[in-house]
């Protein structure tokens, strides 16, 4: 009797407690079954709440505020909590809040999301890219006399920007490109703040992995490779020379003004913030590529910073057919510098980062390639 007793009691005790968590595990709500992408402004705004109650949440709230014009608005907010979870395109990113504005008379003219992380940043860009058609174009947004970047899609049928909206967080604002945008604060301060650029034909970086020929390179053979930059050019340049004798010559993003132009390397696999390309006695001698630079590329969360980093080094070990040493010793005692060298007769080669992992609090700064001729053989 007393075995059935405590049996049941078990069985009681792992029911309830089964019970209990299933009750406490949040819903999760993906916000692509709500937005439909050909026409991101068609839902009304009794429309907007169905899904929500359909799965009992009643979590959201809405509130009357005033556009810049003075006109009155609605708005819309759903955020995240114990009970639902968002999501965005397929669970992959959590999203903290979402919100919809309404006009008085029921348009709904802009959706914003904020996302949990701002190292998602450059996945998220990718993941857009594909569903709008289009690639996104820099630009930089002014709020309370700072300046941050932004990037922007442009379509007839809606405008989309991404910025970050604070050290961890990303935020999607998307705007109906036929809303008078003059009433409106929050689109005014997104779009005219904007400096209008486009996005120039990428260049490819292999030109300078092909070991077998770029340490013969003059300054001369660089320019028969890729188009320098002359004065008052606008638009077409590959690179620019750092000063007069032509020694030191740059590949960057902003090589041609006005516009963002994109650095790939490993047959167009992986994208770069810059390289820096040095001659001496008239034979290219040294190559350094930036692969990210926290302050100009943004946050990214490490596993995507470790798959960059792995990537560039898989290529090398196939490539030179060796594998690497680990040098970061020689970075000194307080090994804030991780290096992985390479050293064969086809080059030099060597991958250095911070080390964010030996080091606590810390995050993913910097991921150089260096390139070098081989040593002399005696």
């Amino acid at each position: 009797m007393l075995n059935r007793t405590v049996h049941f009691l078990a069985g009681l005790f792992f029911l309830l407690t089964g019970h209990l968590a299933s009750a406490q595990t949040p819903k999760l709500f993906a916000l692509d079954a709500l937005l439909n992408w050909e026409e991101p402004f068609a839902i009304g705004e009794k429309d907007m709440v169905v899904p929500f109650e359909g799965m009992g949440v009643t979590g959201y709230k809405r509130f009357y505020t005033k556009m810049k014009s003075g006109e009155d608005c609605r708005i819309f907010d759903m955020n995240s909590d114990a009970k639902c979870q968002l999501h965005l395109l397929p669970s992959r990113f959590p999203v903290k809040l979402f919100r919809a504005h309404y006009s008085y008379e029921g348009q709904l003219y802009k959706l914003e999301m904020t996302l949990l992380s701002a190292g998602v940043r450059e996945a998220l860009e990718v993941e857009l890219d594909k569903l709008l058609g289009a690639r996104s174009t820099m630009g930089k947004m002014v709020n309370k006399g700072q300046e941050s970047p932004i990037w922007r899609w442009d379509s007839p049928k809606l405008i989309l920007i991404s910025h970050a909206a604070g050290p961890e967080l990303l935020r999607l604002e998307i705007l109906n490109p036929n809303f008078p945008t003059e009433s409106s604060f929050p689109i005014r301060k997104s779009v005219t703040l904007i400096a209008p650029q486009t996005v120039a034909a990428p260049v490819d970086l292999d030109a300078l992995l092909d070991f077998d020929k770029v340490w013969t390179y003059s300054p001369d053979d660089l320019e028969k490779v890729y188009r320098v930059r002359i004065p008052d050019q606008k638009e077409g340049a590959q690179f620019e020379w750092l000063g007069a004798e032509k020694t030191r010559a740059r590949f960057s993003r902003k090589v041609n003004p006005g516009s963002i132009t994109s650095l790939t390397l490993l047959a167009k696999q992986m994208e770069a913030q810059e390289a820096i390309v040095e001659f001496v006695g008239g034979r290219l001698a040294r190559v350094t590529i930036t692969l990210y630079n926290r302050r100009d590329s943004g946050a990214i969360e490490p596993s995507k910073f470790r798959e960059k980093f792995i990537k560039a080094g898989q290529h090398l070990k196939q490539r030179l057919a060796m594998a690497p040493k680990n040098t970061s010793a020689a970075a000194g005692a307080d090994r804030k510098v991780a290096r992985w060298l390479w050293e064969s007769p086809q080059c030099l080669a060597l991958i250095e980062h911070n080390d964010y992992e030996g080091e606590a609090a810390q995050v993913p700064e910097l991921l150089q390639l260096k390139l070098a001729p081989p040593r002399p053989t005696e």
